[in-house]
């Protein structure tokens, strides 16, 4: 079994339990004893906001974006994005203008409604299960 890099192990011998059965039986009331349901939550909070090797602002599911470029020449006012995907597996995405709230003001409400979403997400997902 293993939570947030942290593997833990327990060996079930045949003999020493009575049988394959006996053994995996015991296996399982093991593992259902380490994984309590505050700790399947706080394990996929974990999974949802592990940053990954190709996120350089260290901030997963939190970006900057420039705006583009339209028909007349002018360019749309630069961006703050903040991506989840919900508790039914829907990707969504919030955008924040910097023209707005201004370089850290987007910013920051991009990680806070990234954040509370997360959040609500995943407390969705685990009364699921």
């Amino acid at each position: 079994m293993q939570r947030h890099k942290v593997a833990r192990r327990r060996f079930f011998s045949d003999g020493v339990w009575g049988g394959k059965r006996k053994a995996l039986a015991a296996a399982l009331a093991w593992r259902d004893q380490q994984i309590d349901p505050l700790g399947v939550y706080a394990h996929e909070l974990w999974l949802r906001n592990l940053k990954r090797r190709n996120n350089s602002p260290g901030l997963p599911g939190v970006g900057r974006y420039r705006g583009n470029v339209r028909a007349d020449g002018a360019r749309s006012p630069d961006f703050w994005l903040a991506s989840w995907i919900d508790g039914h597996g829907v990707s969504r995405k919030r955008k924040f203008s910097v023209k707005r709230w201004g370089e850290r003001g987007a910013k920051q409400k991009a990680i806070e409604v990234r954040d509370r979403e997360v959040r609500e997400a995943v407390a969705v997902r685990t009364e699921r299960s």
